[in-house]
C-alpha cells in the first residue's frame, strides 16, 4: 500500500527590521530682501512618502518640512520652506516581491551657514527601515496507512501592512494681544489604535506650539501651547475585529493662515497639519497539522518546514519628564526674560531588563532669551537633555524585538537667579515589543523498503528514558494505544529504566 499524505498549504507573513541608516539633506531658506543676523532656532520634520522596491534595493522619496526663526534688522522673523529629496537603501535580501516599510526621524541640524538674505541648514535624518517577507507552507493533515502525531499549532502572522498619509485640520483662537504669528508647530501623538471590520482607527492628541509677537508698543515675542483631540479612521480591507493593531505615528508638516482680525476676538488660526502612519494588522491562526509519524512496517523519511511566528507581546505608551540646566559665565549678561523653548527626542538604544524595556535618548530644546542690558539682545541656544525611562512590559524576554518612538510634548524654561536657564521637557514614548518565534511542520513524506521481521514476535525492552508513550511506541515501531493495552501499568515520563513488553501479531506476507 502507498502512502498517499493528505497537505494543505498557508501563506504567512512577517515583518522585520532590516536596518536604521543615517542620511542628510541640504536646505537653504531665504529672507526676501532682509539682512540675517542670527538663527534663533529651527525644527525640520522629514516623512517618508513613497517607497519602490526592486531586487537588491528599494528608493525612498522623503519630504523635509524646515521652520526656523532668524533676527534680522526689523526683528524677529520666521522663515518656512520644503525639500524633495532621494535616498537608495541596498540589501541583497530585497526582492520585486518584498514590501519596504520605514520611519524617518530628525536626528539633529547642523552645518547653519548664514549668507546675508539666506540660511543653509544641513538635516540629519535616520531612517528605520522594515521588510516584509511572505512564506508559503505546506503540511501534512493526515497519513492513513502510519501512526500520526497530530497537534494543533497556534500562531501569529501580520496579515496585512499600510502605509497611509493624512490631514487633520484644526483651528486656534488667538488672543488678543497678538500681532503677528510667526510660527504654528504642531505634532501629534497617537494615544491607541483599534481595529474593526476593514477598518482602523487612530486616536491622539495635536500639540501646537504657537510664536508670536504681541501688539504692544514694544512687541513681544511669546509662546503659547494648545492641544486638540484627534480620531482618524483608515480603510484596510480585510482587517476584522479578530486582529490585532499596531501603529505609528510622524508629522511631517505644518502650514497656517490668519482668518479674521488680529488684535481682535476675531483672530483665528487655521492649521492643516500632515501626517504618516505606517499600520500593521496580525491575526490569530491555527493549523491542525501532523508533527511526528512512523510505520510499522515500512521505512519512512519525514521532512519538516518552519515558519515564523509573530507575536506582539506588549504594546504601551508612557509619560515622563526631563530636566536639563544652562549656566551662563561670570562675564556673561544677566538674563531678563525667557522667550520660548521648543524641542525634539532621538532615541538611542532601547534594551530589555527583567520585564521593563528601558529607553535612552536625548532631547534637544531650542531656548530663546533677552539680556538684560540696553538693547535688551536676544540670544539662542540648544539644550541637550539625555533621558532614560522605563516602561514596564509583562512576560518579555530578552531575545524579543522592540520598537520605540518619542515625540517632546511639551517644553519649558525658566529663568533661574539670572545667570541660569531650568529647561523641563514632557515626552511620550511608544513601545511595541515583538516575539518572533520558529514553528515547524510536516511537510513531506519519502517512503522507503519494508522493515526486516523481527525474529520473535514477543519483545521484552529496556527503556532508560521517555517524555510520553509516543516516545516509546515510535522507538519500538508499535501503535500508542497498542503499547498501552499491553503495559497498563506505565507511568509517563520515565525517570528511571523502565521495562516494556511487547508482543507483535504474526505478520502475513
Amino acid at each position: 500500500m502507498a502512502f498517499e499524505p493528505q497537505l494543505s498549504e498557508i501563506e504567512t507573513r512577517y515583518n522585520k527590521r532590516l536596518d536604521f541608516v543615517k542620511t542628510q539633506s541640504v536646505v537653504t531658506l531665504n529672507t526676501n530682501g532682509e539682512k540675517i543676523d542670527k538663527v534663533l532656532m529651527a525644527r525640520a520634520l522629514p516623512c517618508v512618502s513613497s517607497a519602490t522596491v526592486s531586487a537588491g534595493s528599494v528608493s525612498f522619496d522623503i519630504n523635509l518640512c524646515l521652520s526656523s526663526l532668524v533676527l534680522t534688522e526689523t526683528g524677529v522673523n520666521a522663515l518656512t520652506g520644503q525639500s524633495n529629496f532621494n535616498f537608495v537603501y541596498s540589501n541583497s535580501n530585497l526582492t520585486n516581491e518584498t514590501e519596504v516599510f520605514a520611519s524617518a526621524t530628525n536626528l539633529g541640524i547642523e552645518n547653519i551657514i548664514v549668507s546675508d538674505l539666506t540660511v543653509t541648514f544641513t538635516v540629519l535624518i535616520g531612517l528605520e527601515i522594515y521588510a516584509l517577507s511572505s512564506q508559503k507552507i505546506s503540511y501534512v493533515t493526515s497519513i492513513a496507512p502510519a501512526n500520526e502525531k497530530l497537534e494543533t499549532l497556534n500562531y501569529t502572522n501580520l496579515k496585512t501592512a499600510k502605509t497611509e498619509n493624512f490631514e487633520i485640520m484644526t483651528e486656534i483662537d488667538l488672543p488678543n494681544s497678538v500681532s503677528k504669528v510667526l510660527l504654528a508647530e504642531s505634532f501629534g501623538v497617537l494615544r491607541d489604535s483599534s481595529v474593526s471590520n476593514d477598518l482602523v482607527t487612530l486616536n491622539g492628541q495635536v500639540f501646537t506650539n504657537l510664536i508670536y509677537l504681541t501688539n504692544d508698543e514694544t512687541p513681544k515675542l511669546k509662546s503659547q501651547l494648545y492641544s486638540t483631540d484627534f480620531h482618524q479612521e483608515i480603510l484596510l480591507t480585510g482587517a476584522t475585529t479578530e486582529n490585532k493593531v499596531f501603529a505609528n505615528l510622524s508629522t511631517c508638516c505644518n502650514e497656517f493662515e490668519i482668518q479674521g482680525e488680529l488684535s481682535s476676538s476675531k483672530g483665528v488660526v487655521v492649521l492643516k497639519n500632515k501626517f504618516s502612519t505606517n499600520i500593521f494588522v496580525f491575526e490569530n491562526n491555527s493549523v491542525e497539522a501532523v508533527v511526528d509519524a512512523f510505520c510499522p512496517r515500512k521505512e519512512m523519511q519525514m521532512q519538516t518546514q518552519s515558519f515564523k511566528n509573530q507575536n506582539v507581546i506588549c504594546f504601551k505608551t508612557s509619560a515622563d519628564k526631563v530636566d536639563g540646566n544652562i549656566v551662563l559665565g561670570e562675564d556673561d549678561e544677566k538674563i531678563d526674560k525667557v522667550v520660548i523653548s521648543s524641542g525634539y527626542a532621538t532615541i538611542g538604544s532601547s534594551q530589555i531588563i527583567d520585564n521593563e524595556v528601558i529607553v535612552q535618548g536625548t532631547v534637544f530644546a531650542n531656548v530663546i532669551y533677552l539680556l538684560d542690558n540696553e538693547e535688551r539682545t536676544t540670544q539662542a541656544v540648544l539644550v541637550e537633555i539625555p533621558f532614560e525611562t522605563s516602561v514596564r512590559c509583562e512576560d518579555i524576554s530578552l531575545s524579543d524585538n522592540v520598537i520605540t518612538n518619542v515625540v517632546v510634548k511639551e517644553t519649558e524654561a525658566r529663568n533661574k537667579k539670572s545667570k541660569e536657564i531650568d529647561v523641563l521637557a514632557e515626552i511620550i514614548v511608544s513601545v511595541c515589543v515583538v516575539r518572533d518565534e520558529d514553528e515547524a511542520v510536516l511537510s513531506d513524506i519519502v517512503i522507503g523498503q519494508d522493515r526486516v521481521a523481527p525474529d520473535s514476535n514477543l519483545g521484552i525492552y529496556i527503556i532508560e528514558q521517555a517524555n510520553d508513550v509516543w516516545d516509546v511506541a515510535k522507538s519500538l515501531l508499535v501503535n500508542p494505544d497498542t503499547l498501552l493495552q499491553q503495559n497498563p501499568n506505565l507511568v509517563f515520563p520515565f525517570t528511571k529504566p523502565t521495562q516494556v513488553v511487547v508482543y507483535r501479531q504474526q505478520r502475513i506476507n
